[in-house]
């Protein structure tokens, strides 16, 4: 499976936060004791390949770890909404149910959004992903979520360029208003 993050704005620093410090002039530095949680994300980057027998062999350490990045998730009360898309056969509900086996199901809930309900349809577009944002300290994981829209109708040419980027725009403009409120948005 390729897996690909996007951490989408940033917490809040200071004590009990996820992340570091920040300076004076906006930019990070490095705490001395860094979250796991924060640490996991930061080492993130594209292109690194992890070989099945590396995997096997550090899988108990790394679901270790997610187990306690997701505890002390649940101390800081940070609400996380995990986005799931990608072609099809690109490993979508492989990882799902990967993060569903490791992680404390007490602190997490999945949600899908390929079809809108009727209810769904009469609504503003945002509420049905109102509707499943997580409490403060728990994870979501939407399957489709806010982009599956915007991309389908611009690759099946229903949308103009002009369509497409005042939607990408919402979505920025629904990111940044949870990623004030304190919500991490990983992509």
């Amino acid at each position: 499976s390729v897996f690909i993050l996007f951490i989408c704005g940033s917490l809040r620093s200071g004590p009990g936060s996820l992340n570091p410090p920040v300076t004076s002039n906006n930019s990070r530095r490095i705490a001395p004791q860094r979250s796991i949680w924060f640490a996991m994300f930061e080492a993130t980057k594209l292109g690194r390949k992890l070989s099945k027998a590396d995997f096997k062999s550090e899988e108990l350490e790394l679901r270790t770890d997610l187990l306690a990045a997701q505890r002390e998730l649940r101390g800081t009360k940070t609400p996380v909404v995990i986005l799931v898309l990608g072609v099809d056969g690109a490993g979508k509900g492989d990882t799902v149910d990967r993060l569903t086996e490791w992680l404390d199901t007490r602190g997490l809930r999945t949600f899908d959004f390929w079809d809108e309900t009727d209810e769904e349809r009469e609504r503003p577009r945002f509420w049905r992903f109102w509707r499943a944002l997580p409490p403060r300290g728990e994870i979501a994981i939407l399957f489709g979520g806010w982009y599956l829209e915007p991309f389908e109708n611009r690759f099946c040419g229903d949308w103009s360029d002009v369509q497409f980027d005042n939607e990408m725009k919402r979505i920025a403009d629904f990111e940044r208003m949870l990623t004030r409120d304190g919500a991490l948005v990983v992509k």
